[in-house]
């Protein structure tokens, strides 16, 4: 049955979409939001616009066999493999770059048993001093004394 008849997308750049049951538009789809998700959350670095990628690589290798034919040569006709074409193997890739992200240093309060590192705490509001108290945490010590002296 030839590709006509059967009504086969040919392989183009419009239906590379379709490509393995369009598992490369769904991750198109989930590349496209990282890289939008990313810009929302950095929409600059060092005060100027920082570039996102987002690349669609297609691969593609022929598919061989070998086949007989005579040729005719200086010894009379021989019979010779020679490789035919018999079909393509397509691959997609889609690669996103986005900008590395890179957290400051958090110190880190531990507590250590047997001289064993068994946690390790942080403050997530002061990243340099895990020892220090929150404003709210102070109303909230105030507040909680309050509570105890009227009981």
């Amino acid at each position: 049955m030839s590709n006509a008849v059967r009504n086969l997308p040919q392989l183009t750049l419009e239906n590379l979409h379709l490509l393995d049951g369009g598992k490369l538009k769904r991750q198109f789809k989930l590349a496209i939001g990282r890289v939008l998700e990313n810009i929302s959350e950095f929409p600059v670095r060092n005060g100027k616009p920082e570039t996102r990628e987002i690349n669609i690589k297609v691969i593609v290798a022929p598919t061989i066999k070998k086949t007989k034919r005579p040729i005719e040569g200086p010894y009379g006709v021989q019979e010779v493999e020679v490789p035919e074409i018999s079909g393509l193997v397509v691959k997609a890739v889609i690669k996103d770059k986005l900008p590395i992200f890179e957290s400051g240093n958090v110190i880190c309060k531990v507590e250590l048993v047997n001289g064993r590192l068994r946690d390790a705490t942080f403050n997530p509001e002061n990243s340099s001093n895990p020892d220090q108290m929150s404003l709210l945490d102070d109303l909230d010590d105030a507040l909680d004394g309050e509570d105890d002296s009227e009981e």
